[in-house]
């Protein structure tokens, strides 16, 4: 099986983040609100990370498809597979 970095990377950000978290809410004996500073940079730092999922995943996709000269999107796919008459077969 190959190993995804940016799954493994997704994975450790999603325990740092926990592990943050857990130790405010011990350390503080309460639930941070969101008014506070830890709750406002948790909504920030949300922010960023969906930010840059949506922006590096459509950098990704743009890249590989370019260098394997893939159709540009996957209804195309579906349609060329679907709707395309076989080599040597008739139309209807």
């Amino acid at each position: 099986m190959r190993l995804n970095k940016e799954l493994w990377l997704a994975f450790l950000a999603a325990l740092l983040i926990t592990g943050c978290y857990f130790a405010v809410v011990v350390i503080t004996g309460a639930i941070p609100a969101a008014s506070e500073f830890f709750g406002h940079l948790l909504g920030i730092l949300g922010f960023v990370l969906m930010l840059m999922t949506e922006t590096l995943y459509s950098l990704r996709k743009r890249t590989r498809r370019q260098k394997a000269k893939y159709p540009s999107t996957s209804e195309d796919v579906f349609f060329k597979h679907h709707h395309a008459p076989e080599p040597g077969g008739m139309e209807m």
